[in-house]
C-alpha cells in the first residue's frame, strides 16, 4: 500500500497513482480511483459526480466532511470542458496535498476554477488550452471585463497557471505569461489582468470595531460567561433526556415500518407525550427551572438562541484576547489552554497561552497565542455546550476538538463559519451594539468610510474583525511594537501587520482611538510592576548575576531603603527604568538599542546594565538543554547556520548555571 498522507497519523492510499501516464481519454475509459476511505476501500472514481477526500484531511485540523468533497456540475458545461476540469482538479490535489496535508486543496481548486470553465464555454472557447494563445486569453478576458475584482481575477488565472506547471498527459496548459513573445508585455499575472478588472474594485479591509462598541461587547460577553455554566448544565440535562426520547421513538419506528421512518418516529414521540410516557421539551425545561427558555420565537425554541449567544460570547473573548483566525479556533483541542509555570503555581511570572494548529502561513504547525485567564472560562464553557453531542452522537465520541459539528438539530454544535457568524450577529443585536456618532467617526478613520456602517444601526460582526481590532488597539495604545504584534497574530511579513493596523499611526497621533482612562491604568500598572521589581532586586536576599546585578547585590545593607512613593518618583522621573525578559533584566529600559535582538547571548552577563536572577538562570538552563539536543542531531534541518549562535549561547549559559549551582540535563 502506498502511504499518501503526510500529516495525519492515519495513512490513506494514493489516488490515481499513474495520472501522468494516462491521457484524458484513458482516464475516461479506465475510470481510475481518485479517493479511498480510511479502510482502503474505493470512495470515488474519476467519472463520479462527487469526489470524497474526507479520509485525506489532516487529522489535526477540524474540517467538516463537506469541505473535503468536490461536486462537479452536471448540467450546462460541455463534456470536454468538464473532463478537463476533472483532470486539473485532480492534478492540483495530487501535487499540493503532499506538501500541505490539506484535503480542502481539491475543493478550493474547484471553487476557484469552475467559474472560469463556465465562462470559457460562454465565450465559445471549448477547451482550456485555448488560453495558451494570446488571442484566446484576450478573448476570454474581454468577455469578463469589469466583472471581477483584481484579487478574484488574479487568483483564478494564478491557480490555472500553477496547474500549467504540472505534468498532465494529453492536456498541455501553457499560458502566455513566460517564455513567449509576449513576455515583455505580460511580465506578471497582475499586469495581465489589470486592464480587465472592475472599476473602483479594491480589497475591502476587515472592519475595525470602534473602542466603545468593542468595550461593550467584551464586558457583556464576560457577564454572559459568568452566569452561563449553571444554565447550560441544566439545558444539557434536558437535551440528553429529549435525545433519548427521539432515539427510542426511532428504534420503535424502525421495528414497525420500512419507509417513512423519520415521520413515524415523530408521530410515536408525540403520541407518547400525549399519553404522559414522555415529557415534552417545554415541560423538561420547566422542571429544570428554565420556563423562560421554553417558549417559541418564530418556530424556534428560545433556548436555542440562548445557547447561540453564550457560544458567541465565548468566541468574542477567545478571539479578542488571542487574535486567532477562525480556522485556528476551529483547530483547537479540548486541552488547548496552557499555563507556564503550572496551574497550581502562584508565581506572578507565569503566563497563559492557547495552542492552535496553523496552516495558512506555515503549511501546518502548532503555534501558541499569549492570552489571559478569562479565556479558559470561555473554552470550558464551549466544552460544556458541546458535551451532549460528544456524549450522544457515536461519530463524535473520543473527538478531542473543541468545536464539533453534528447533523442533529436538537444538539447544539458550532464548527462551521455560517452558524458562528450568525451567533455573533445575534449577540450584537441582543445586547444592542448600536453605532453612535463617535463610533462612526472612528469607523470612518479606520475603515475608509465603509457604507455598510451607518449611524443607529447594529454593528454587523464577523469572525475576522476581532483579529484586526486587536492589532489596531495594541498599536494605538502603544502596548507592543509592530514586530511583537506580528509574532502574536502569526503574520509571515511585517507589512501584513502594518496593513491590518492601517491608520493606527494617524489615530495614535490624533489620539482618536486612545482611551484616556485605559492609558492611565496601563501607566499605573507599569509603575506598580516596576516598583515591585525594584524592591525585589534591592531589598530581598536573592542572589544576582550580571554586572548590574552584582553591583546591586554589593550595595545591599549599606544603601538607604526607599519607600514605594520614593521608588515611584524615580520611575516617573526616568531616573530608574527596567525591562524584563526571560533571560534577564536591563536597567536601560526602553532606551536600549538592542530591543529587537533575538539572541540573548548578545547581552548575556557581560552588558553593564544586565541583572540575572535564579528564574532567569533556569531559562538559560532550558536554552542550553534545547541547544544541546539540537546540536547532537545529525541534521539540523530548520536550524542550519545557527550552530555558532547556539554554541555562544551555551558558553554564556554554562557560566550563569554555575553561578546558581544548576546542572544541565543534557551533557556535552
Amino acid at each position: 500500500m502506498n502511504k499518501y498522507s503526510v500529516k495525519s497519523e492515519v495513512f490513506v492510499k494514493e489516488p490515481c497513482k499513474n495520472l501522468s501516464d494516462l491521457n484524458i481519454f484513458e482516464l475516461l475509459t479506465q475510470n481510475p480511483v481518485v479517493a479511498y476511505d480510511l479502510k482502503g476501500k474505493v470512495a470515488s472514481r474519476f467519472t463520479d459526480p462527487e469526489w470524497d477526500f474526507s479520509a485525506y484531511r489532516d487529522l489535526r485540523k477540524n474540517s467538516s466532511n463537506s469541505t473535503c468533497k468536490v461536486y462537479f456540475p452536471t448540467d450546462k458545461m460541455s463534456a470536454n470542458l468538464l473532463l478537463e476540469l476533472r483532470v486539473v482538479v485532480l492534478a492540483v490535489f495530487k501535487s499540493e496535498y503532499k506538501s500541505s496535508g490539506r484535503a480542502t486543496v481539491a475543493t478550493e481548486a474547484m471553487r476557484t476554477l469552475r467559474p472560469l470553465f463556465n465562462e470559457l464555454q460562454e465565450c465559445n472557447l471549448m477547451s482550456v488550452t485555448k488560453l495558451n494563445s494570446s488571442i484566446g486569453m484576450i478573448k476570454y478576458l474581454d468577455s469578463i471585463k469589469g466583472k471581477y475584482s483584481h484579487s478574484t481575477l488574479e487568483g483564478r488565472i494564478g491557480r490555472l497557471n500553477s496547474a500549467s506547471r504540472l505534468d498532465l498527459n494529453g492536456l498541455n496548459i501553457s499560458l502566455p505569461l513566460r517564455g513567449n513573445t509576449l513576455k515583455g508585455s505580460w511580465g506578471s499575472i497582475k499586469q495581465l489582468v489589470t486592464p480587465y478588472v472592475a472599476e473602483n474594485a479594491h480589497v475591502k479591509q476587515t472592519l475595525y470595531i470602534p473602542l466603545e462598541l468593542h468595550s461593550k461587547l467584551v464586558s457583556e460577553s464576560l457577564e454572559i460567561i459568568r452566569d452561563a455554566p449553571d444554565v447550560i448544565t441544566k439545558i444539557n440535562r434536558v437535551l440528553e433526556k429529549k435525545f433519548k426520547q427521539v432515539r427510542e421513538s426511532r428504534t420503535v419506528a424502525q421495528s414497525k415500518f420500512l419507509t417513512d421512518v423519520t415521520y413515524q418516529a415523530e408521530r410515536h414521540r408525540v403520541s407518547q407525550e400525549k399519553k404522559g410516557e414522555f415529557k415534552s421539551l417545554k415541560q423538561l425545561l420547566i422542571d429544570e427551572g428554565l420556563g423562560h427558555l421554553a417558549s417559541k420565537d418564530k418556530n424556534t425554541r428560545v433556548y436555542h438562541g440562548y445557547i447561540s449567544r453564550v457560544f458567541a460570547a465565548c468566541y468574542v473573548i477567545i478571539s479578542s484576547y488571542t487574535g486567532m483566525r477562525f480556522d485556528e479556533i476551529t483547530s483547537l483541542k479540548d486541552d488547548c489552554f496552557r499555563c507556564t509555570p503550572g496551574d497550581d503555581d502562584d508565581d506572578d511570572d507565569k503566563y497563559y497561552y492557547v495552542r492552535a494548529y496553523e496552516t495558512k502561513i506555515s503549511g501546518g504547525v502548532d503555534v501558541d497565542y499569549i492570552t489571559i485567564p478569562e479565556v479558559k472560562k470561555a473554552i470550558d464553557l464551549i466544552k460544556l455546550i458541546h458535551r451532549p453531542a460528544k456524549k450522544l452522537v457515536p461519530s463524535l465520541k473520543d473527538n478531542d476538538f473543541l468545536l464539533v459539528s453534528a447533523n442533529v438539530s436538537i444538539l447544539p454544535t458550532f464548527a462551521a463559519l455560517n452558524p458562528v457568524t450568525k451567533s455573533l450577529q445575534d449577540l450584537a443585536k441582543n445586547i444592542g451594539l448600536m453605532v453612535t456618532e463617535s463610533d462612526l467617526e472612528q469607523s470612518k478613520a479606520m475603515n475608509r468610510g465603509r457604507e455598510s456602517v451607518k449611524l443607529g444601526s447594529i454593528w454587523k460582526l464577523n469572525t475576522h474583525q476581532f483579529r484586526r481590532t486587536l492589532i489596531v488597539n495594541f498599536l494605538t495604545h502603544d502596548l507592543a511594537s509592530a514586530p511583537a504584534v506580528k509574532q502574536q497574530v502569526k503574520h509571515m511579513y511585517g507589512y501584513m501587520t502594518e496593513y491590518y493596523g492601517k491608520g493606527s499611526e494617524l489615530a495614535f497621533t490624533q489620539r482618536l482611538l486612545r482611551d484616556g482612562s485605559f492609558m492611565e491604568d496601563i501607566a499605573n500598572e507599569s509603575i506598580l510592576v516596576k516598583t515591585n521589581i525594584y524592591r525585589d532586586l534591592h531589598y530581598s536576599g536573592c542572589h544576582l548575576e550580571g554586572i548590574k546585578g552584582k553591583e546591586i547585590e554589593a550595595m545591599r545593607g549599606s544603601a538607604i531603603q526607599l519607600t514605594d512613593d520614593e521608588i515611584r518618583v524615580l520611575i516617573e522621573s526616568g531616573e530608574w527604568d527596567i525591562t524584563r525578559t526571560p533571560f534577564g533584566y536591563c536597567t536601560k529600559g526602553h532606551k536600549c538599542e538592542k530591543t529587537d535582538t533575538i539572541d540573548p547571548s548578545s547581552c548575556g552577563e557581560t552588558c553593564d546594565t544586565t541583572i540575572i536572577t535564579l528564574k532567569n538562570a533556569i531559562n538559560w538552563k532550558k536554552l542550553y538543554d534545547r541547544n544541546m539536543k539540537l546540536l547532537k542531531l545529525e541534521s539540523l534541518e530548520g536550524f542550519a547556520g545557527n550552530e555558532e549562535m547556539m554554541k555562544s549561547q551555551n558558553a554564556v549559559a554554562l557560566r550563569i548555571m554555575k553561578a546558581f549551582n544548576l546542572e544541565p540535563e543534557v551533557q556535552a
